[in-house]
């Protein structure tokens, strides 16, 4: 609002200047001070402009991990500079669930236009609903929450648990321990392991499960939990992994076992530790989930709700019906010895 005033003091300040200057003599001294002016309504229009540009807001706890930054909100930044919005990136930086449900609450009072919520936890869908219930536009990436969000873009983390058991299976002749490691209690997490043991009963029964262990999204807590794993139980073939640090955690520790080639690495993420751990034959497969496409179209999808016009009914909400798709599958990119080189080429 204050930018509104200025911007009309400023015409009324060049109106009176051209009434005031009316001799041939002050022609000269006219036009500089007509330009200054017009400069200064110019400068105050892209205030107007800048103040009125929507904000979107992307949510997650540990928001600055490399992953995040990488990927997912290099997604949505992209979005944002074509439409012509803000996005904001907001959560706590390490894993704190109460911190992270307030950080999605507070979207209200900062009168998001929308909102994207990685879905690390069903307890999140309380929050997710409130927001939903203020009117706010908002989705779930990632990883999906049975809530009132709007939409779903990720991959299926069933998926990724059955993707990277079928890398394992064959390495490992269908036979012996797997370990799987991720972050106990994400919903992710628990997926994913259902996804791999789902795979291995069905097709390579004498493969024994075990896990999943916690390496709290750490590279060293994971190298950590697989060195006293390998030392515990001599029978373990294979590992397996649900978050960014997993895979380099369980390479480190495989590799000063000196146990290359013996133990069957595969995880999720493509990042460039991950691909040269794939070069370095460490790791078997890696499964990465095109995550840039998180943040590009959750905020594309969130902009769509706003502006796209479609409706269904009188009224959609009502009858709980969104105008976007509720589910956008982004699928994988799986890095393996065959492809690895291509794959790091365009990190170059």
């Amino acid at each position: 609002m204050k930018n509104i005033w200025i911007l009309l003091l400023a015409v009324v300040l060049v109106a009176s200047m051209s009434l005031t200057l009316t001799s041939c003599k002050e022609e000269a001294a006219e036009e500089v001070v007509e330009e200054a002016a017009e400069e200064v309504v110019e400068e105050a229009a892209e205030e107007v402009v800048a103040e009125e540009k929507e904000v979107y807001y992307w949510v997650s706890q540990f928001k600055n991990h490399p992953l995040f930054v990488g990927e997912d909100q290099v997604g949505a930044k992209m979005a944002a500079d074509e439409l012509g919005v803000e996005v904001e990136f907001i959560g706590p930086d390490e894993i704190d669930m109460p911190a992270f449900i307030a950080a999605i609450e507070q979207t209200i009072s900062l009168n998001a236009a929308g909102v994207m919520v990685v879905g690390w936890d069903r307890a999140l869908a309380e929050a997710i609903d409130t927001v939903y219930d203020a009117g706010i536009p908002i989705i779930t990436v990632d990883a999906d929450i049975p809530s009132k969000r709007m939409a779903f873009v990720g991959s299926s983390w069933y998926d990724q648990g059955f993707m990277q058991a079928t890398y394992m299976g064959p390495l490992i002749n269908g036979q012996g321990k797997v370990a799987l490691m991720g972050i106990i209690g994400a919903a992710n997490t628990n997926e994913a392991t259902q996804g791999f043991t789902n795979y291995m009963a069905a097709n390579y029964p004498d493969v024994e499960v075990i896990g999943p262990y916690d390496d709290e999204a750490s590279n060293e807590k994971a190298a950590q939990v697989t060195a006293d794993l390998i030392i515990a139980d001599p029978d373990i073939v294979g590992f397996g992994g649900f978050d960014s640090s997993s895979g380099p955690g369980i390479a480190q520790a495989v590799k000063e076992a000196d146990k290359v080639g013996e133990i069957i690495v595969t995880c999720v993420d493509i990042g460039e530790q991950h691909l040269n751990l794939v070069k370095e034959g460490v790791i078997s497969a890696a499964v990465g989930q095109k995550r840039i496409f998180f943040g590009y179209y959750g905020l594309k999808i969130l902009y769509d709700i706003n502006h796209n016009g479609i409706e269904f009914t009188p009224n959609d909400k009502a009858a709980g019906i969104t105008n976007v798709p509720q589910n956008v599958y982004t699928g994988f990119i799986v890095a393996t010895p065959e492809n690895v080189d291509t794959l790091l080429e365009t990190l170059e």
